[in-house]
């Protein structure tokens, strides 16, 4: 029974790394940007607190010149005070997908060098 926990929460802390990993957040700096289609892409989630105190969040469907569009909102980019871009990064989800199977591959070799002299012998666990 306690192996079974043991596996269970392994499964849950990689899954969790594994959620993580899928997407990076950064603030983006509208003064320093050159222009908004260049820092936020379609399908980019944003969260953004505008002049007036307003928070947004909500998926980018299109990028106009200054215009940050979703499906319901529309924001211009002189009404935005502070902007958070969310987006997918596949490089990081496969370099965790190849470091969660080497982790697995890690534990099932720990747990056969810690069982298996013991079904070897005829003992069990």
């Amino acid at each position: 029974m306690r192996r079974k926990q043991l596996l269970r929460s392994a499964a849950i802390l990689v899954l969790v790394c594994f959620l993580v990993a899928c997407t990076t957040t950064r603030t983006v700096d509208l003064g320093a940007a050159p222009a908004l289609a260049q820092e936020v892409r379609p399908g980019d989630r944003v969260a953004i607190i505008t002049g007036d105190g307003r928070e947004l969040a909500f998926e980018v469907v299109r990028v106009e010149d200054d215009v940050l569009v979703g499906a319901t909102e529309r924001v211009p980019q002189d009404e935005i005070a502070r902007l958070e871009v969310t987006h997918f990064s596949p490089w990081r989800t496969a370099g965790m997908a190849g470091g969660g199977a080497l982790l697995g591959l890690a534990v099932a070799g720990l747990v056969f060098v810690a069982v298996a002299p013991a079904i070897i012998l005829g003992a069990t666990p």
